[in-house]
């Protein structure tokens, strides 16, 4: 299904982009749940993981988590393409405002955050909402973001690689006024040398979304449809064309 423009009419509005945001989370989870996640590890939605932290929907490894053979290679069976390029990363030995203490210790180990028009109203939203990305990546917590707001602009993605002064390379054109965007960022490194590297794919009103590398462990990713399940979700709640089927 081609990506519909939900801040301008026919669509603004009906129904809210809250709707729209809280059916691509829930689609999101349980794809992970149901078809993607080996044993051990669970997706939740809206959960806060300390401080102001509020994750749309993470990945937590359960506590004494045990794999067999079979499920290693389940997981291991997809393999990513390579990564668009590096930047540079940041590792703060130590943090634990991500970590859920829970019935024992459930680590948070992968993040989707999918944003809203909140998180692009003002310079000081748009900054807050790139401290949040590198909270993430100084954690060590692997990220895919999905931005479909047109409207108001901003490009989310350049915000952040402002705050770590990223190569130009790795920057977005912002084609009039911002353009919107999906990535997928993995921590990598050591706290010597800590790197973020980054999977990166513009958007376009009426072309298909990509399927996107989540890190679970550091070298387990499993494959984010967001394709699929934007679909699944607008079929959820009657937006667009499916409206009439």
């Amino acid at each position: 299904m081609p990506i519909l423009n939900h801040f301008e009419t026919p669509l603004y509005n009906e129904p809210p982009w809250s709707t729209v945001h809280h059916a691509w989370i829930y689609q999101m989870m349980r794809s992970l749940n149901r078809t993607l996640l080996p044993a051990g590890y669970r997706a939740v939605t809206e959960r806060n993981f300390g401080g102001k932290i509020v994750v749309d929907a993470g990945v937590i490894r359960e506590p004494g988590a045990v794999y067999t053979a079979s499920e290693e290679a389940g997981a291991s069976a997809y393999q990513p393409p390579a990564a668009d390029g590096a930047l540079p990363g940041v590792r703060l030995p130590g943090l634990r405002i991500l970590v859920l203490q829970e019935e024992g210790e459930q680590r948070l180990v992968a993040a989707i955050e999918v944003v809203s028009p909140s998180n692009k109203q003002s310079p000081g939203e748009r900054q807050t909402f790139a401290a949040k990305l590198q909270t993430y990546m100084a954690s060590g917590v692997s990220l895919i973001i999905a931005d479909l707001v047109t409207h108001p602009a901003g490009n989310l993605h350049n915000q952040w690689a402002e705050l770590i002064d990223a190569p130009a390379g790795l920057r977005m054109r912002e084609m009039g006024g911002a353009p919107f965007y999906a990535a997928a960022c993995r921590p990598t490194g050591s706290d010597d040398h800590a790197e973020v590297e980054v999977w990166l794919r513009p958007l376009a009103v009426g072309q298909p979304l990509p399927t996107l590398p989540l890190y679970i462990d550091i070298d387990r990713a499993v494959p984010m449809n967001l394709e699929q399940t934007y679909t699944d979700a607008c079929a959820d709640i009657r937006v667009g064309a499916l409206a009439r089927l």
